[in-house]
């Protein structure tokens, strides 16, 4: 089944007179599949829960975890994480395993990576952050601050 939505399209006129040329407009039927929308929101809801699942597990895994910023450590704490959040520009050293949660454009790869070489590789764990970009990507996202909307959006189910 699908669901129409119109919408206008501009479109291009030229006068028979001369050169002017005169934009108008057309209605344009969109159609939508409900099976598409439903499937879009199937696979969030599923990301959302596979998250929620792998905080739990960070939660006795891990003793620190790294982020760029303050959205992130939000996102982070409201889907349930209870361990040390620390910023990448206040991070120095910890003790026990850390998880580099920054962003997966280029500028936090490089950041995990200068942390990764500062820290040495047997103190990082690669497990969660790999986790987290697989199933951020598989909605298209990049970032751990999209984890906010998808809170928003579900966390009433997992209640």
């Amino acid at each position: 089944m699908s669901v129409g939505l119109v919408g206008f399209e501009p479109t291009t006129n030229r006068l028979r007179a001369g050169c002017s040329t005169m934009l108008s407009y057309r209605p344009v039927q969109k159609l939508f599949s409900i099976q598409a929308l439903k499937f879009s929101m199937d696979k969030e809801i599923e990301a959302f829960l596979e998250l929620k699942n792998l905080v739990e597990k960070m939660n006795t895994e891990i003793s620190c975890v790294v982020v760029e910023g303050r959205k992130d450590k939000e996102a982070l704490v409201r889907i349930g994480y209870k361990g040390r959040i620390i910023y990448v520009d206040r991070f120095k050293k910890s003790k026990g395993k850390v998880t580099i949660l920054t962003d997966f454009d280029r500028e936090g790869k490089e950041i995990a990576k200068r942390i990764t070489k500062s820290l040495g590789e047997k103190n990082i764990d690669r497990f969660f952050r790999n986790e987290f970009r697989k199933i951020l990507k598989s909605i298209g996202r990049d970032d751990i601050q999209s984890i906010i909307n998808l809170c928003k959006k579900y966390e009433k189910i997992s209640d």
